[in-house]
């Protein structure tokens, strides 16, 4: 293979076919490494995303973690592609948006789907505790900066800037 996509894919593979895959930008190297006959380091997030472009309905992964920011005010955030929860470090807050019926992400349902936000948070700590270390893991839980902080409408407000967009992921 010599990066020729007709060499690579198969005659049936058209341009243009999409897949409801959960991916992210950590997949690129992996993807690219791959297409270069290249292999990927065994210690990175990333998966090749070949499988879903050669398989449309092909899963990649289940959950894809993001972070934004730097601990300790950080942002993290889980999803599969129909639910998306976000925890912020800096003071224990959590967001829950079912993403088939919300998608632009406007109906926080952290305090309502209680089962469905506890799961995720799990997730997440499930996720962040296959680290080697992560200073938001303190005993198997999420552990913020400053727990029970209470930020007024106008520091959330100012929050919400090009450096950290809360609620945003």
């Amino acid at each position: 293979m010599g990066g020729n996509l007709d060499e690579i894919f198969d005659e049936k593979w058209m341009p243009g076919t999409t897949s409801d895959a959960v991916a992210c930008l950590e997949d690129i190297l992996p993807t690219c490494l791959e297409l270069a006959n290249g292999e990927a380091p065994p210690d990175i997030d990333g998966c090749s995303l070949l499988k879903a472009v050669r398989q449309p309905n092909a899963s990649i992964r289940d959950v894809v973690l993001g972070e934004f920011g730097q601990s300790p005010e950080r942002s993290l955030m889980v999803t599969n592609g129909h639910w998306k929860y976000i925890w912020y470090e800096e003071d224990d807050m959590e967001l829950l948006f079912n993403l088939d019926d919300d998608p632009n992400e406007v109906n926080d349902l952290s305090g309502r789907e209680l089962d469905t936000r506890s799961k995720w948070r799990e997730v997440l700590i499930d996720i962040l505790s296959k680290r080697r270390t992560d200073p938001a893991i303190v005993s198997g839980d999420l552990r913020a900066r400053s727990p029970g902080l209470q930020l007024t409408d106008v520091q959330k407000a100012r929050m919400v800037n090009d450096l950290l967009p809360r609620g945003l992921h």
